[in-house]
């Protein structure tokens, strides 16, 4: 049996939600289904509060929410 060292990561993992939403241009949206929307909606809200120059707005289209950057 072989074993393989690996090298722990020393880094801070990225928020990738938060990058996401930065990188959305004006008009573009992201789409997720109704329970990954309820899993990170607390973590978009803290998104809306700190970016004051994105405006971020969410859609309820039947089970699918939008989240689209408004300007």
């Amino acid at each position: 049996m072989i074993f393989i060292r690996r090298k722990r990561s020393t880094r801070k993992p990225k928020d990738i939600l938060a990058l996401s939403l930065k990188n959305l241009w004006p008009g573009e949206e992201l789409l997720c289904a109704k329970g990954t929307y309820e899993n990170i909606s607390e973590r978009v809200d803290a998104f809306r509060a700190v970016q004051t120059d994105r405006r971020i707005a969410t859609i309820n289209w039947g089970g699918i929410y939008k989240i689209r950057r408004v300007a």
